[in-house]
Formats: C-alpha cells, sequence, structure tokens
C-alpha cells in the first residue's frame, strides 16, 4: 500500500505544504495536539492535496465501497 501510495509527488507536495502552512499547522498543533506532519499526511493521502476531480464522486456510493473493502 505505502510504495503506491507515498509517491516522490506526493512527498514533494507535502514539503511544500509543510512550508506554505507553517504558522496555521502550527496552530493546529497547539489547540489538537497533532503534530503538522501527520495532518499533512493525512491531507496529502485522502485528498492528493486537493486535484481537480475533488467532489466529483458519489458520496454514499464512495463510502459503501470504501465500508465493504475495509480501508
Amino acid at each position: 500500500y505505502v510504495s503506491t501510495r507515498v509517491t516522490g509527488g506526493r512527498i514533494a507536495g507535502a514539503k511544500k505544504r509543510m512550508q506554505q502552512h507553517a504558522a496555521l499547522l502550527q496552530r493546529i498543533e497547539q489547540r489538537s495536539g497533532v503534530p503538522p506532519q501527520i495532518v499533512v499526511a493525512i491531507w496529502g493521502l485522502e485528498t492528493d492535496f486537493g486535484p481537480a476531480d475533488m467532489g466529483k464522486r458519489p458520496v454514499i456510493k464512495t463510502l459503501a465501497t470504501l465500508a465493504h473493502d475495509c480501508r
């Protein structure tokens, strides 16, 4: 799983977001206790940092698939 999801491009995107949003990520950590690296890792894996196809998938069907597939 990791070898197909954690790509060089995604790592580069994460580093870029860490720099761009350092102040916000620091505030998130202060409020929630969640380190910036974890927030950015989840952001990258779940949205690929917001590609153009976001919002075009049917929510119910997608959630049903994820529930069945146990991802």
